[in-house]
């Protein structure tokens, strides 16, 4: 097998056993299949390394194979702890959405660098590929919503979908000024996005295992989503691991701060956390970390090279030019009908509502 070229060993990756199991051998492990309402699902598969302890807030490692033993794929990998209010978490609770947005059977934890894979069928063909980015704004959610089961779309239309899990709110995209790095590759406020681009990474190299296409990949996400892939779309490191893009009931939601506007933040919770700096935010327990974050608003940061340009500009339009498919959803915002409008527009009158309109 040792001279076999590539493509080749790819079409021979997959084994089926007499259950209807099938085994993929993939760069991070081989995974065997759970069958899901007639497809073929692959879940919590790991795409990178934990992100806890001294690899907080640090750039993505791509994790490789372990060993030659199949893992059978069928639960969940964790979701990244959310980073909420306690009034959010209360109003979302509260929610009529909650209760198919949330899992009772997946945890929370740092080490949440997974994806979840359904297709008809590991097999010669070249499918469309559809990958799903999760809602809840850059600080909660999970690509493990039960809104976001791909085993229908894999066996009604022929399609092989990803979800795919990153790192979210204070994990995902603390900011902090260059001056204040450790020179050990954190990165400010963009780690989460990296996460991303690690995941589409891993589909550009391991999709065709699972009969997917990896030159027909198709973003898309609601929401939250939906301005992540915006902001994908401004990313270099993004290039040439899509084909197209759908944002649904994000893209007037945009959102990214400057480094001065990031530092601040992390002078706020350094404060509130009384430790002295980002290597004293990686010796907290992470829940120790999020209640210090707790309250605040998380967005990528334009930090000139990872995302150089705010993803609403001119300039970050030529960065990805490939077709893009936006709209709205009816809606959307009864999701969030339960909270507290008088708290969260609190000290906002007409004229500064106006002026956050034209901005």
């Amino acid at each position: 097998m040792t001279g076999m070229s590539c493509s080749r060993k790819n079409l021979m990756s997959s084994i089926f056993d007499s259950s209807g199991s099938v085994t993929v051998d993939t760069d991070t492990g081989k995974f065997a299949s759970v069958p899901i309402r007639g497809a073929h699902a692959f879940l919590g598969i790991p795409y990178g390394e934990s992100c806890a302890d001294t690899r907080r807030f640090r750039a993505p490692l791509r994790r490789f194979a372990r060993g030659d033993t199949a893992v059978v794929a069928g639960a969940y990998g964790p979701s990244c702890p959310p980073t909420y209010s306690d009034a959010d978490r209360l109003a979302l609770k509260r929610s009529p959405y909650w209760k198919v947005y949330s899992r009772s059977d997946v945890r929370a934890a740092e080490d949440c660098l997974v994806l979840n894979v359904w297709t008809p069928t590991p097999d010669q063909e070249r499918r469309s590929v559809l990958v799903w980015v999760h809602g809840g704004g850059y600080s909660w959610g999970s690509g493990a919503s039960q809104l976001t089961d791909g085993s229908v779309l894999a066996r009604d239309h022929n399609l092989v979908v990803v979800s795919v899990n990153h790192r979210l709110g204070a994990l995902g995209f603390l900011g902090n000024d260059h001056a204040a790095l450790d020179g050990g590759g954190t990165i400010p406020g963009v780690v989460g996005m990296l996460d991303l681009v690690m995941a589409l990474q891993w589909v550009r190299s391991n999709i065709r295992q699972f009969g997917g296409d990896p030159d027909a990949v198709t973003i898309a996400g609601h929401s939250g989503g939906a301005a992540k892939i915006a902001t994908l779309l401004a990313m270099p490191a993004s290039r040439g691991l899509f084909r197209r893009a759908m944002l649904m009931g994000g893209p007037g939601s945009v959102m990214a701060d400057d480094l001065e506007a990031a530092a601040q933040r992390f002078v706020r919770i350094v404060t509130a956390a009384g430790v002295s700096g980002i290597e004293g935010l990686r010796r907290l327990p992470v829940e120790q970390l999020l209640e210090a974050a707790r309250g605040e608003v998380f967005r990528p940061v334009v930090e000139g090279e990872v995302l150089a340009h705010h993803p609403a500009t001119p300039e970050a339009a030529f960065i990805n030019p490939i077709p893009v498919l936006m709209g709205t959803t009816t809606d959307e915002t009864a999701a969030f009908k339960s909270f507290d409008a008088a708290e969260h527009f609190a000290g906002i009158d007409d004229a500064m509502l106006m002026e956050i309109v034209r901005d």
